[in-house]
């Protein structure tokens, strides 16, 4: 029986990274991208801090003020095709590392770990629950989704141009689009993740 698209080990084995969508923005999608960015804040937050945070962007103009600040340009130029102005829509995940701060300096949370004491910041870990819900909600509407850091972006002029406060960290943004259809990447050298009682076995 074939899976049905909303299968989660379905979503997991289909998705990929996409880079490049079959066609510029044409609208259609709106509804299912602001979707997905509800569904991609629905994650467990440390201590629920909530200080996860996302800003969806559908308006073609603004996709394109994007494109500036991630300097599509630089690839264009080389004969890529864009990628960032071709999206549906852009989801930019926020990280309001104060909500946490607040939330861990309650009287019910002052006998717990203190947040200065945390080997890896649980913001980060939130945001990266986030991140995957958005990519496998993409997948689940039949749509493609990729990742750009926050170091390939001009930050300062991302925040300006978006009126995102200063002290709200990005981690990155996903554009979601019409994936183009191509052959299937030659699969990478299998490495062994999986360990059993034991590392390495």
């Amino acid at each position: 029986m074939e899976e049905e698209l909303g299968n989660f080990p379905s979503l997991v084995k289909k998705r990929i990274v996409v880079r490049e969508f079959k066609e510029p923005r044409t609208g259609k999608f709106d509804l299912d991208i602001k979707e997905i960015a509800h569904n991609g804040i629905r994650i467990p937050t440390a201590g629920f801090s909530r200080g996860i945070e996302v800003l969806t962007i559908l308006d073609g103009n603004n996709i394109n003020k994007i494109s500036v600040v991630t300097n599509e340009k630089k690839f264009t130029d080389k004969g890529l095709e864009p990628w960032i102005s071709w999206s549906e829509g852009i989801i930019i995940i926020l990280i309001n590392k104060n909500a946490y701060i607040e939330r861990y300096s309650k009287e019910d949370k002052n006998s717990s770990l203190n947040i200065r004491s945390w080997h890896i910041p649980y913001w980060y870990i939130d945001a990266g629950a986030a991140l995957m819900n958005i990519l496998l909600g993409a997948e689940e509407k039949g749509l493609g989704s990729g990742f750009l850091g926050g170091h390939n972006i001009d930050l300062d002029g991302l925040k300006s141009e978006f009126n995102i406060p200063k002290e709200v960290e990005v981690l990155g943004l996903v554009p979601i689009g019409v994936r183009k259809n191509k052959d299937k990447k030659k699969a990478a050298e299998k490495k062994k993740l999986i360990h059993t009682e034991i590392y390495g076995k």
